[in-house]
């Protein structure tokens, strides 16, 4: 088994990579969804939907996170933490709504999930200490991180020799 500052750290690595990589495509879908909600739905949908699209796109990102973070616990034998954060969060969602959505209708719906994802993120980054007791790992991209995707992504690509 390994120790709990190994499963941290290539939590944070985990983490930091696959956050980056799923922000960034949230990023360029959020920029094309406005088109493609207008295509697909037409322009009466546009507005409203483009408003909860980007706010949905957000929370995927924090929801992949939190699920990256998740495994730590898993890893450790605490499936229970886990657990227990998803439900907090389930349930803050579905008080939320009916509180959001007939004052801001669509997009309540949208603030709702986000709120419930974003105390899932939170929580599950305070309960490291207290549960795994180690700091939990750092969120921000480093140099080392920016190194290893470039090495993996130069294995997927291997570049031909100079023809001479």
């Amino acid at each position: 088994a390994k120790s709990n500052s190994s499963v941290v750290a290539l939590t944070g690595q985990a983490l930091r990579l696959t956050t980056m990589v799923t922000a960034i495509g949230a990023i360029c879908v959020g920029l094309i969804g406005p088109l493609l909600l207008r295509i697909i739905y037409g322009k009466q949908y546009a507005g409203p939907g483009t408003a909860v699209f980007r706010i949905l796109l957000v929370e995927v990102v924090f929801a992949g996170a939190t699920q990256v973070l998740a495994q730590a616990f898993m890893a450790s034998g605490k499936p229970t933490v886990v657990t227990t954060v998803q439900g907090i969060g389930m349930v803050l969602a579905v008080v939320l709504m009916p509180l959001l959505i007939p004052q801001f209708g669509i997009l309540g719906a949208g603030l709702a999930l986000l709120v419930a994802t974003l105390v899932r993120f939170a929580a599950t980054l305070l309960l490291f200490k207290p549960i795994l007791k180690i700091n939990p790992p750092g969120i921000l991209i480093t140099s080392e991180d920016l190194l290893l995707l470039r090495g993996r992504v130069s294995r997927l690509f291997p570049t031909s020799p100079a023809r001479a």
